[in-house]
Formats: structure tokens, C-alpha cells, sequence
């Protein structure tokens, strides 16, 4: 009669399960912890320049249409001023709010704004958004637009 001993690589079976367990759970555990750093954000891949002039929020540039804007240049004492056409392509009035930002030549934000205004929009009748910088300093400009709240 001969004893069956076990072989050696089944011995050590739940050693090496005890090992990979204990691995996957250092691995998650270290892996759970808050990093003490800030996150450092991304970069935005689209190009410096390219903004657009005109800005779209919440779903509204499906029932509008813009025009092209009527730019008053500003001069040493009167500030720029902006009147962007737009028109509302759907069959029922919609009501936007609308915000002009304006910027020196630098592209700095100059301020402060006029905050965001109410307009209601008719069905299919174009209407006229206007805007004027509060500063002689301010080149450009960017229009965003968005549902009214």
C-alpha cells in the first residue's frame, strides 16, 4: 500500500491564492485613496482664436438662427456696440435670456457686464439682440445665448 502524498505545487495552491488576494486587495485599497494633490484640470484642445463669436446653451440654437451682427467700433469716448439679429425658426414664441461679454485687445474679459437680459422670441420673426461695452477699452465681443430660466 502506498500513501499518496500531495504534490507540491497543490500545497502550495492556497498559498498562492492568499498571496493574489492579498495583492488585489492592497491594489484596490491604495488605489481608493483620495489623492492630497488638487486636480490640475485638462487642457482644452481648441485652438486659441477659434472660439465662437456666438454661443449657443442649453439646446436653444435648434429653434434660432443668427444674422450678421452690426458692429459700432468703439472710440476714445464711446464704448463698442453690438447689434446681433437673430430669429426664432420654430412655430411657437420662445423666450431666451442673452448675455454680451466684451474684451480688450489682449483678449482680457473687460468688465463689468450688463448681465444676462430677457427677450422673448415670436414664432419666425427676426429680432434684434443689442448690446454696448461699460468700457472705451473693450475691441471684441462674444454673445451667448440660452433658454430663460
Amino acid at each position: 500500500m502506498t500513501l499518496h502524498h500531495p504534490s507540491r505545487a497543490a500545497a502550495s495552491a492556497p498559498l498562492s491564492i492568499a498571496l493574489l488576494a492579498f495583492g488585489l486587495f492592497a491594489i484596490l485599497a491604495v488605489g481608493c485613496q483620495s489623492s492630497p494633490y488638487p486636480d490640475a484640470g485638462r487642457a482644452d484642445m481648441m485652438p486659441p482664436g477659434t472660439y465662437p463669436r456666438n454661443v449657443m446653451m442649453d439646446g436653444v440654437g435648434e429653434g434660432v438662427v443668427l444674422g450678421e451682427a452690426t458692429v459700432t467700433a468703439g472710440t476714445a469716448d464711446k464704448p463698442i456696440k453690438i447689434q446681433q439679429p437673430v430669429r426664432n425658426i420654430l412655430d411657437y414664441p420662445i423666450n431666451i435670456q442673452y448675455h454680451f461679454e466684451f474684451f480688450d485687445a489682449s483678449r482680457r474679459l473687460v468688465g463689468p457686464d450688463a448681465g444676462w437680459v430677457f427677450k422673448a422670441l415670436p414664432p419666425k420673426a427676426e429680432v434684434f439682440l443689442e448690446g454696448s461695452a461699460l468700457q472705451t477699452t473693450a475691441t471684441d465681443w462674444r454673445l451667448q445665448i440660452r433658454s430663460a430660466r
